[in-house]
């Protein structure tokens, strides 16, 4: 007859198998990742950064056809600092990513980007556009809604 395995070596043995089977500690052949070795795309952690201040050109003149809006950003970032400024233009559908200065915390920083005179923006007019802050860690802030006035 086998000797019983005392009481704690019981626990440490279940807890191991228990600990195991979620993956841990990683392996290079452990995970939810879809190919061995792989780890499944990792969702960005902590809290997203706070634009709390957005002062931006009110209406621009095109200067040898580019349109060149320009401003200051006030924001505050807990966990991370912010790697990327992002604007999204929906008129035209796509989105531009600028470098930030890498600041967890920034109260007036200057910021600019440049649009070009062409369809569809045929000139003048009001033009929307958004502005997300993205940590390094990629934790993206909400879209602070902006507008210009396209002279």
């Amino acid at each position: 007859m086998v000797p019983p395995m005392p009481l704690v070596t019981r626990a440490l043995a279940i807890a191991s198998v228990l600990v195991a089977g979620c993956g841990w500690p990683y392996t290079s052949g452990s995970g939810s990742g879809s190919s061995p070795g792989t780890v499944g795309s990792a969702t960005p952690a902590g809290d997203p950064p706070i634009l709390q201040a957005a002062n931006m050109t009110a209406a621009v003149a095109p200067a040898s056809g580019l349109y060149t809006i320009f401003g200051t950003l006030t924001y505050t970032c807990d966990d991370d600092v912010v790697s990327t400024y992002r604007v999204t233009v929906p008129v035209v559908g796509k989105s531009y990513d600028y470098p930030a200065p890498g600041l967890s915390d920034a109260y007036g920083t200057p910021f600019s980007f440049t649009l070009i005179d062409d369809v569809p923006f045929n000139g003048a007019g009001a033009t929307t556009y958004e502005i997300i802050l993205i940590t390094k860690g990629g934790v993206q802030s909400t879209p602070d809604i902006e507008s210009v006035v396209l002279q």
